[in-house]
């Protein structure tokens, strides 16, 4: 017999395998502890080594729910691009996007009582969260 899920974790992960790895690791404990996770995953990914492990990790979890995050293109016009790394380019497509983000944290069924941020994305994301969010912060 399956118990009821204790709470339901969302989680935003930034780009790259060193902000992705430790992601997952979570992901997986907060299963272990009957938590009902949903995973954040802003596509496109920064390389193919990122859209591999999300696949394999997705196939093997399918309990986790993936959250697709389209991101909005970089305006090519732009006076001041961050870098022309990949990873960094990232980052900033994400902020550039960040207006998409109510609206489909908002589609979350049932609505999500933790909301875990990459610590390169909160600057962006927490004003946005934070009014969704229907628990204290910290």
């Amino acid at each position: 017999m399956s118990r009821a899920p204790f709470a339901h974790v969302a989680l935003f992960t930034g780009a790259g395998m060193g902000h992705l790895t430790p992601f997952l690791r979570l992901v997986t404990l907060l299963l272990h502890h009957n938590c009902q996770v949903t995973l954040i995953t802003p596509l496109p990914t920064v390389s193919k080594a990122e859209t591999e492990l999300l696949s394999k990790f997705f196939s093997s979890f399918p309990r986790v729910n993936q959250l697709k995050f389209h991101l909005l293109p970089l305006d090519a016009n732009a006076t001041s691009k961050p870098s022309n790394d990949p990873f960094f380019l990232q980052v900033a497509s994400i902020c550039n996007s960040c207006n998409l983000l109510p609206l489909l944290l908002a589609s979350l069924s049932p609505p999500f009582s933790a909301f875990v941020i990459d610590i390169t994305l909160i600057s962006p994301l927490l004003p946005i969260a934070t009014p969704l969010a229907s628990f204290p912060t910290c």
